[in-house]
C-alpha cells in the first residue's frame, strides 16, 4: 500500500483512561491534530464514519491546512443539512427535550448496553464474536469493556448537551460544511444530507449504496475500500 493508516480510538473508548463527561465536541478533532503533530504529519487524508464524519468535518474547519481531503461514511451531520429541515420556534425547548433523552440514557444499566452491542452490532453486523475477532483482534474484549464501564452511559449521552443541540439546529453549521474547499467523498447507505449538500458544493463526490445500512463499512468492506482507494488516487497528496 502507498498509505500509512492511523486508526484512532476516541477519548474514553477502547481501554483509554477514564474521563469526566461530557467533553467538548471539538476535543476529538483536536486530539487527532495533536497526534499528527506528535508524529510529524503535516497533512493527511481524513476518514470518518457516523459521528467520526462530523469530527472529520470539524477538523477541516479548525485546521484546513492539515486536511488534504475528506472521506465521510454515512456521516452524522447537522439537522439543518437535511431536506425538509424546519428551524425550531423555541430552541430552548428543543434543548430541554434532548436533555430529557440524555437523562433516559443514563438510566440504562450496563447489562442493557451490552445486550444491544452484542445482539445488534457484534452478532448482526459482524456475524458473531469469531468473525469480529478475525477482522479486529481483541475487539470483542474492547466492546465488552466499553459496555460494562460505569461511565459508558455518560459517554453515550455526551452529545446531548446544550452546545451540541444548538449546533445541530444551526443553519450556519450546514453552510460551514458547504464552504469547505477540500476534495470530499461522501458515501451514504440511504438518501440523507447528500441531497442538500449537492447544491452549490464543488469538489464533492456523492455515492449512494443500494441495499446497504449504516454499517456498510463492515458489511460491504471490499466495495467501500475500493471506492475510497479510487478517490484517494484521484486526490493524491
Amino acid at each position: 500500500s502507498d498509505y500509512r493508516l492511523l486508526r484512532i480510538h476516541r477519548r474514553g473508548y477502547a481501554g483509554s483512561s477514564e474521563l469526566e463527561y461530557p467533553i467538548a465536541t471539538d476535543q476529538h478533532p483536536r486530539d487527532v491534530l495533536s497526534l499528527m503533530d506528535e508524529l510529524n504529519i503535516e497533512r493527511a487524508h481524513v476518514l470518518g464514519h457516523s459521528s467520526g464524519g462530523a469530527f472529520a468535518i470539524r477538523m477541516a474547519q479548525i485546521a484546513p491546512d492539515a486536511v488534504h481531503s475528506l472521506v465521510l461514511l454515512d456521516p452524522s451531520l447537522p439537522s439543518s443539512a437535511r431536506p425538509g429541515f424546519v428551524e425550531p420556534d423555541d430552541i430552548d425547548a428543543e434543548v430541554e427535550r434532548m436533555a430529557a433523552v440524555a437523562r433516559r440514557q443514563r438510566q440504562r444499566t450496563r447489562e442493557d448496553i451490552w445486550a444491544v452491542l452484542e445482539n445488534d452490532v457484534i452478532d448482526e453486523v459482524f456475524g458473531g464474536r469469531e468473525a469480529l475477532e478475525s477482522l479486529i483482534p481483541g475487539a470483542y474484549d474492547l466492546f465488552a469493556a466499553d459496555a460494562l464501564d460505569d461511565v459508558h452511559v455518560e459517554r453515550a449521552s455526551s452529545f446531548a448537551n446544550e452546545n451540541a443541540v444548538r449546533q445541530m439546529y444551526s443553519r450556519q453549521a450546514a453552510q460551514d460544511i458547504i464552504d469547505l474547499r477540500q476534495p470530499m467523498q461522501m458515501i451514504y447507505a440511504t438518501n440523507g444530507a447528500a441531497e442538500f449538500l449537492d447544491v452549490g458544493r464543488p469538489g464533492t463526490e456523492f455515492i449512494l449504496l443500494d441495499d446497504a445500512d449504516h454499517w456498510f463499512p463492515a458489511r460491504n468492506s471490499e466495495e467501500t475500500a475500493n471506492l475510497i482507494a479510487d478517490f484517494l488516487r484521484r486526490n493524491s497528496l
